[in-house]
Parts: C-alpha cells; sequence; structure tokens
C-alpha cells in the first residue's frame, strides 16, 4: 500500500501575482527542527499583519523551522512620499532660530530637511492597503498548498526509504531468530559442562545433584533468552509498517499525521532496547554481528525519521 500521508519537514514555495496597486511576491521555506518555529518578514507598513500570518501558519503546517516573506513593489503612483510642508516649515523655522542664537551663518537647504522624521511619508489609500493584506492571506493559502504537496512528496520518498531499511531490519531479526535456536543445545552444554565443574568444586569432588543442575540451569537460560525479545520486536515492526502505510484522508491544508515523527522515533528507541537487550544475552560472535547489523538499520531509520513532520 503507497504511503498517502506522511509529510517530510522539508519544503520550499514562492508565488508572484501582480496587482493595479503593484507586484506581491511571497515565498515560503521549511527545514527539519524539533518543534514548530516560525518567522515571517513583512514590508514595513504591514509589520502590524505579522501576528495573523503567524497564526495562520502555525494552524496550517506541523513541526519545522518555518520561514514566511512577503515583498511588495508598489506601482509609481503609489510609491510616491507625500511632503508635510507645515512639519517641514516647523523644522526649518527652529533650526533658523537655533542658528541666530548661536550666531551661525550657514543657509539650510530645504532638501536636508527632507529625512528629517515625518516629513516624507508614503500615502496609500486605505482601501488599497487592506487590498494588499487581503491579497497577502489569498496567496499565503495557495502557497502552503503547494508546499504541503512537496512535503507529501518527499514524504513518500521517506517512506520508500524507511521501509526498505525497515525490512532489512525484520530479516536479521528473523535470522537471529533462526540462528538463536541453532545454537541453544550447543549453550545449554557449555552451561551444563560449567556448572556441573563448579558444584563438583564446591562439593569437594560430589557429583552434583541432577535436580539442582536443572535448577540452576533453568535460572541461568532465562538469562540468556532473547524470545521474548525478539516477539516484542516482532510487534514493533508490524506497529511501524501499520504506521508508516496507514492510508488516512488529507485536509484541505494540513493532513491529519501531526506528530507521527516523534511516535515513529519513540518506537525506534524501543527497537533499540530490544536489540540492545538481545546483544547483552549473546556470547556467539556470529549473533553478535547480527546484532550490530540490526543497529545499524535502525540508526539509518532514525536519521530518515528525524526529516518527517
Amino acid at each position: 500500500m503507497e504511503n498517502k500521508k506522511l509529510l517530510s519537514m522539508t519544503g520550499f514555495g514562492r508565488k508572484s501575482a501582480d496587482f493595479p496597486w503593484g507586484t506581491l511576491n511571497l515565498e515560503i521555506s521549511s527545514v527539519n527542527h524539533r518543534y514548530q518555529e516560525i518567522t515571517v518578514r513583512l514590508p514595513r507598513e504591514f509589520s502590524s499583519f505579522e501576528p495573523i500570518l503567524i497564526s495562520r501558519l502555525r494552524s496550517m503546517l506541523g513541526r519545522g523551522k518555518i520561514r514566511l516573506s512577503a515583498e511588495i513593489l508598489w506601482n509609481p503612483e503609489y510609491k510616491m512620499a507625500a511632503i508635510d510642508s507645515a512639519l517641514l516649515g516647523g523644522y526649518w523655522k527652529q533650526l533658523n532660530r537655533i542658528a541666530e542664537d548661536v550666531g551661525s551663518v550657514q543657509n539650510i537647504s530645504f532638501t536636508g530637511l527632507l529625512s528629517l522624521p515625518g516629513v516624507c511619508d508614503t500615502q496609500r489609500d486605505s482601501d488599497i492597503e487592506k487590498a494588499a493584506e487581503e491579497a497577502i492571506i489569498s496567496m499565503l493559502e495557495e502557497l502552503i498548498d503547494s508546499l504541503v504537496e512537496m512535503k507529501l512528496k518527499e514524504g513518500q520518498s521517506l517512506a520508500k526509504d524507511i521501509l526498505l531499511q525497515l525490512e532489512s531490519f525484520s530479516g536479521i531479526i528473523d535470522l537471529i531468530k533462526d540462528e538463536w535456536q541453532d545454537v541453544i543445545p550447543e549453550a545449554l552444554a557449555n552451561s551444563r559442562a560449567r556448572l556441573e565443574k563448579f558444584l563438583a568444586e564446591v562439593a569437594g569432588g560430589v557429583s552434583a545433584d541432577p535436580a539442582r543442575l536443572a535448577q540452576e540451569i533453568a535460572i541461568l537460560s532465562d538469562k540468556w533468552d532473547i524470545s521474548e525479545e525478539i516477539v516484542r520486536s516482532r510487534s514493533h515492526i508490524d506497529k511501524f509498517r501499520e504506521m508508516i502505510r496507514e492510508e488516512t484522508p488529507v485536509n484541505d491544508k494540513k493532513t491529519e499525521n501531526a506528530g507521527i515523527g516523534r511516535k515513529l522515533d519513540f518506537l525506534i528507541q524501543e527497537m533499540n532496547r530490544e536489540i540492545n537487550t538481545m546483544g547483552s544475552k549473546m556470547q556467539n560472535a556470529r549473533l553478535r554481528w547480527q546484532v550490530v547489523e540490526a543497529k545499524s538499520c535502525l540508526e539509518r531509520i532514525r536519521e530518515q525519521i528525524q526529516n518527517i513532520d
């Protein structure tokens, strides 16, 4: 079954549109991050609009370091700055008065006063600014659609690679299970020989009691038996496949798998715990090497999971 819901945290989108008042450019990117971190960069005149955009992004997207930037290239008639003549005259009078007080004979240039606060300001009709705000919202939703589409495609590629690694891990678990059955008689014989020698030494050469010997072997076998770890590993593998391949409908903007990356990460930790326990119980060199191979598969899966929303 093909994965329909896994999202990568990596994506990028750019959109541009022309309007009577100018050209609006929007760009959005998302990269890996443990949590959701949103940064918005807007033209100065729309800085008050930032909380609304952040709220929309937070509700539409999942984990990742998300950056949104907007740029407006105003048409000349809307870009022209208006000069506040009253304020400019006030500055000029104050500076002339100060020049007289200090005995300065320098001529004060009007051009030099244009950079003073409030003298030049871009005046736009409120309806035009409202239209620009509405355009940003509308384009943002379209941009998020394309971003999510890219994240879904990347998620499908991640899912394929993860499932391949999971199949390798599953094969190693099966191999360990089969080879473990073959080494059990040898392990029991070795344990019996060691116990017989130990008990004979303790008893001063007297033959060990068979019942006592059987009891000690049973206790010892519990310490190296890996059947429970194998059963739990198989269960974790089945659950992992279910989570990866489960077909879930996709919402308009955000899939219902929010947080699946964290769930898979937790599951990988449990799988690592089981394989580590197996390794600690095994003495057979060939089986211990299989454990190393299994841990390598899990590490490759874990690295890919870090890219999942």
